[in-house]
């Protein structure tokens, strides 16, 4: 049976908070329904897989990494933040340690408005300003502390304001500016090296990547001069437009949770942004789920189970060290503060 083997490929990488919903989109409800109905041996292999994932899961050391971008003082940044609190398994009858956000080795090459993603266990910071836009793919371990600069990873073109997500294994890299021009480029990378893919239909910066379901989604950007409502699908070969974005913007972050792509904060061109918009796969609309405390833009955003982290940015007269955490079932925030106040940054949440 293919979808049997199609759920085989899709449990052995994705991440658990998304598992219910991609069975969804592979089976649908119903056949879903019915074949745990009529097959206890499939309901039962299901389950274990589900569990088998969730033990590996928790069995793993996590890391939350900020990288800081632009400082208050206008100056570029190499510092990275780590936030290893939840790396120590807690032990009964004793607190856990948070021990909050420490420095880390810092960028070899300080820049902001570079994207970053996790590649196996490594994390990739590619691109960004640093007086110039760079080409520059930088390679961290979480394990030995180490920077490294390969070669082979060295992006086709310089870049900055770009976005990226991973998707099968493979880091997307997508549109930007170069040299002061939009570009529609998108490019992924196994981690041997880059290929092009289907471009963009409209050269942007500042719009935002996020997976979700075995799908890429890119939203929003600039583009000659106006903040954008594009939304767009990748498959793997080809791109589709889909149901525009409730507002224009730039600026911003999206990350894929729980089947859904959540889309904060940002900018329209005339002040930043408090929405928090979700966009449901299933019915393929937006709709609006909370308000930022502190409206910003140039900010950066990551998931940790049911929470969406929102940090740094640029409030609209400074930039700021807030870190806002919108917990979704309640759909209450809760309010810590980085070690420095920082904006274009980047982060990256890390198994290992």
């Amino acid at each position: 049976m293919p979808a049997l083997r199609e759920l085989v490929e899709l449990c052995s990488f994705l991440d658990v908070t998304d598992l219910h919903q991609a069975l969804l989109d592979l089976f649908g409800p119903v056949t879903l329904g019915r074949l745990a109905a009529a097959s206890g041996q499939l309901h039962n292999r299901v389950q274990w897989m589900v569990q088998r994932l969730k033990t590996h899961r928790d069995g793993l050391k996590e890391d939350l990494f900020f990288f800081c971008g632009r400082c208050a003082m206008k100056t570029i940044q190499g510092g990275v933040l780590r936030n290893g609190a939840w790396s120590t398994p807690q032990i009964p009858g004793r607190p856990t340690r948070n021990q909050g956000w420490l420095p880390s080795p810092e960028l070899p090459t300080p820049r902001f408005a570079a994207a970053a993603a996790v590649l196996g266990k490594d994390i990739l910071v590619m691109g960004g300003y640093g007086g110039m836009d760079l080409d520059v793919t930088e390679k961290f371990d979480p394990v030995t502390n180490r920077w490294s600069r390969p070669p082979e990873l060295q992006l086709s073109c310089a870049r900055s304001e770009c976005a990226a997500a991973v998707l099968d294994a493979r880091v997307y890299l997508v549109a930007g500016t170069s040299w002061g021009k939009e570009i529609s480029l998108v490019e992924r990378c196994d981690g041997r090296g880059w290929e092009e893919v289907e471009p963009l239909s409209l050269a942007r910066s500042g719009c935002a990547a996020a997976v979700t379901g075995g799908h890429l989604y890119v939203v929003g950007g600039f583009a000659r001069g106006d903040s954008l409502r594009l939304f767009e699908r990748f498959d793997g070969s080809k791109w589709t437009q889909l149901r525009p974005t409730l507002t224009g913007r730039w600026s911003c972050a999206a990350v894929g949770l729980q089947g859904s792509i959540y889309l904060c904060g940002g900018y329209n061109g005339g002040v930043p942004l408090d929405s928090v918009d979700r966009y449901d796969p299933r019915f393929g609309w937006w709709e609006r789920v909370a308000t930022l405390p502190t409206p910003r833009k140039r900010i950066a955003a990551l998931a940790r189970e049911d929470t969406l982290y929102i940090m740094g940015g640029f409030d609209g007269s400074q930039t700021t060290s807030v870190s806002e955490q919108l917990v979704l079932p309640s759909k209450k925030w809760k309010t810590s503060e980085l070690p420095v106040a920082t904006e274009w940054g980047a982060a990256v949440r890390v198994l290992r």
